[in-house]
């Protein structure tokens, strides 16, 4: 049974027809202006796919007419995790879009923001409360949280203590991004220090936790500790420890099921440790083969590849296994590099180190494929042209999105690229253009290949509060 009725014309009703189901769903097909998207484009097909955890998948179209199309269809249940996809097929081109996985019962409505694939395209609405450069943003649920960062590049610059939501379902109304402070009230509780240059990692779920590694710079030093997104007034001023000079010189980087690693960092311990964190009660600290400060780091072949901020004529790669200690890998050479970044194949076996600067500052056109560690074996990967330093990124199904970063005349860069490994190859396609460069910004995945770009720093030289979108050249399947 069929119910529920389309609304303005322009969205799908999705409603349930099982006995959990007493309210219709409002899908809203948008641009990233929070307008239209068929206006000017012609008739054609819409397609829209909704995934209810595999268990009930439903595909229906309906044609485009005048700059606008119906559809309504049943759901199996509004208490199932959610997930839907929009492929608008028309005269003057193609448009697509998706949402993250959420569950219908918690939301009245939810916005599908589509565009051209392989595009980019500037968010009208939400804005940041504030501009912000050199903050983290992490995905929890249908949400993101938006930690530290700066609204200047002074060097006595003060870092954010107040958390920042997004609602990654309602992208282009200005309430989707919370206000930091609502009549008067912190949405969350201040952070136990206001931080810079920010870094986060989701850590292992819990029973009702959702804990995050926070790591960042204060005016007074470095602080790590761990933020729980649904208890954040447990967070605690320091996680109990951690290396001497982890911070703002380290890197670190999500395990999965076994936690997080904080990498490298200042002085000379400091740049030769590494912190396991599995939860805040188990932390474990290992060595480096050789000190490092801002090393390229990934999960791959069950340890970390760790390249670049090396001493002079010290190796460049080294493999560490988790909570061991580092071994290099001499074939990789020991030429110095700095910002680069590795990108993983799906199964998590290979890696491709890519651009960074070299000893004398310039870009690093060539990249590196590491594969069967331990035993790690390296070769040479495809030129990268569009080569630059410390890019956002957020891995896809399809691969690793690469936006903006600093291009080799210091200015932020517009360019975006798709990196995809297998398990003895790579490649690396130059994707459209972001609507104005982006430097020391923050990306995450919002669904199916689409990833959002947060903050930064412009082509002007001051902080970003704008979002920008980024459509795939099509959309990651959802089965």
């Amino acid at each position: 049974m069929l119910r529920g009725a389309a609304i303005l014309g322009l969205c799908a009703v999705l409603c349930g027809c099982g006995s959990d189901a007493d309210a219709p769903l409002a899908v809203y097909v948008v641009d990233a202006e929070g307008g239209n998207p068929l206006a000017g484009l012609g008739a054609g097909r819409a397609h829209l796919t909704v995934d209810q955890g595999g268990s009930s998948v439903f595909d229906v179209q309906a044609d485009v007419r005048g700059g606008a199309f119906d559809i309504a269809v049943p759901i199996a249940s509004i208490v199932a995790a959610t997930r839907i996809q929009m492929v608008l097929d028309l005269e003057g081109g193609q448009l697509l879009g998706a949402t993250p996985s959420f569950i219908p019962l918690q939301y009245g409505m939810v916005r599908v923001v589509v565009g051209p694939p392989g595009r980019c395209a500037a968010v009208e609405e939400p804005r940041l409360p504030s501009a912000r450069l050199d903050l983290a943003a992490v995905a929890v649920d249908s949400n993101a949280l938006l930690f530290g960062g700066t609204s200047s590049d002074a060097v006595d610059s003060v870092g954010h203590d107040l958390v920042a939501g997004l609602s990654l379902l309602e992208l282009t109304y200005g309430e989707a991004l919370a206000e930091e402070t609502s009549a008067g009230v912190p949405l969350f509780p201040a952070l136990p220090v206001s931080l810079r240059q920010t870094q986060a990692v989701r850590l292992p779920d819990g029973d009702a936790t959702a804990p995050i590694l926070v790591l960042g710079e204060t005016l007074g030093g470095q602080a790590a500790f761990v933020f729980d997104a649904l208890a954040p007034e447990t967070a605690s001023p320091s996680l109990t420890g951690v290396h001497e000079g982890a911070g703002v010189l380290s890197t670190i980087v999500g395990l999965g099921a076994d936690g997080a690693a904080i990498v490298g960092g200042a002085g000379g311990e400091g740049a030769s440790s590494v912190t396991w964190v599995q939860s805040p009660t188990s932390v474990s600290v290992s060595r480096l083969a050789v000190p490092r400060q801002r090393p390229a780091v990934a999960f791959v072949g069950g340890g970390l590849l760790v390249a670049g901020g090396q001493p002079e004529g010290a190796a460049r790669l080294e493999f560490v296994p988790i909570r061991g200690d580092g071994q290099p890998v001499p074939a990789a050479g020991t030429g110095a590099l700095d910002g680069a970044l590795w990108v993983r194949d799906p199964a998590r076996a290979t890696a491709l180190l890519v651009g960074g600067d070299d000893v004398g500052g310039s870009t690093v056109t060539t990249t590196m494929l590491a594969r069967g560690c331990p035993a790690c074996v390296v070769s040479e990967g495809p030129r990268f042209d569009r080569a630059r330093r410390g890019a956002a990124h957020a891995e896809t199904p399809s691969g690793t999105w690469l936006l903006g970063g600093v291009q080799a005349d210091g200015t932020p860069s517009p360019h975006t690229d798709l990196v995809s490994v297998q398990s003895a190859s790579a490649s690396i396609d130059a994707l459209g253009d972001l609507p104005t460069g982006r430097a020391r910004a923050s990306a995450l995945p919002l669904a199916s290949g689409v990833v959002l770009l947060v903050g930064g720093m412009n082509p002007s030289m001051t902080p970003e509060r704008g979002l920008a979108i980024c459509w795939p050249r099509a959309l990651d399947a959802l089965r």
